[in-house]
């Protein structure tokens, strides 16, 4: 599951199974196109979550949201700018 926003900048994944909560923390080599996908939902969800809380009263459109979305980035990216391509994965 992923936790750890909840108004802040930092996010949390953690595995649970049977034997144990473990988070992850940086990726090995062989993971890190997965979880740079992951990332990528993961800020845009937290991005797309919180401006439809704020502004939901406002009727906001399919291109408003565009516009804030692409004024993002992804801290665990290296602050990769967000795009209507990551939106429509």
């Amino acid at each position: 599951f992923i936790h750890g926003f909840d108004g802040g900048v930092k996010n949390c994944i953690t595995l649970s199974t049977e034997f144990g909560e473990y988070n992850l923390l940086k990726p090995s080599a062989e993971y890190t196109p997965l979880m740079n996908n992951l990332y990528e939902k993961i800020w845009l969800s937290k991005v797309v979550v919180e401006y439809i809380e704020e502004y939901h009263y406002l009727l906001p459109t399919y291109e408003d949201l565009l516009e804030i979305i692409r004024g993002q980035t992804i801290p665990d990216l290296d602050n990769k700018i967000m795009s209507e391509e990551m939106l429509h994965k």
